[in-house]
């Protein structure tokens, strides 16, 4: 049995986070100023962090289901 304080976290950076999505790390710096794109966390000015699940469930919900015709 791990310690309670042990947690583990699976964050990834910016530029990880990119790799997984596709996208060039330039994308996710605008999609957070523009307040859209994947849910994040912000351990500092400047240190921005991503959930991999949230990158899961940003793709789950962006993805497009083709109207029959």
């Amino acid at each position: 049995m791990q310690p309670a304080h042990s947690l583990q976290v699976d964050l990834l950076t910016t530029t990880a986070a990119a790799a997984v999505l596709q996208v060039h790390p330039a994308t996710l710096v605008n999609w957070r100023k523009a307040g859209t794109g994947p849910k994040y966390v912000r351990l500092g000015p400047r240190n921005i962090r991503y959930h991999r699940a949230d990158l899961t469930e940003y793709l789950e919900a962006s993805t497009v289901e083709p109207e029959a015709s």
